[in-house]
């Protein structure tokens, strides 16, 4: 069990996707005080962080770069 810190330092991740992963069910977290919590990092199948915003991106390049042909 880690800290929300050390649970994203150990992940790569910000400590907000490490809290919106826990929200999509991806990380458990664990309550040991009325307002502190303890993560679960799991040891295989690990999350990998995506963001579709470059996805759009690469493909816009690619079909200027196409045109250009």
């Amino acid at each position: 069990m880690l800290t929300k810190e050390e649970a994203a330092a150990r992940l790569g991740i910000h400590v907000v996707t490490l809290i919106r992963w826990v929200e999509y069910g991806l990380v458990k977290r664990h309550a040991y005080n009325d307002y502190a919590f303890l993560y679960e990092v799991p040891d295989s199948n690990t999350p990998i962080k995506h963001s579709s915003r470059w996805d759009r991106a690469n493909a816009a390049q690619a079909s200027v770069a196409s045109k250009t042909l």
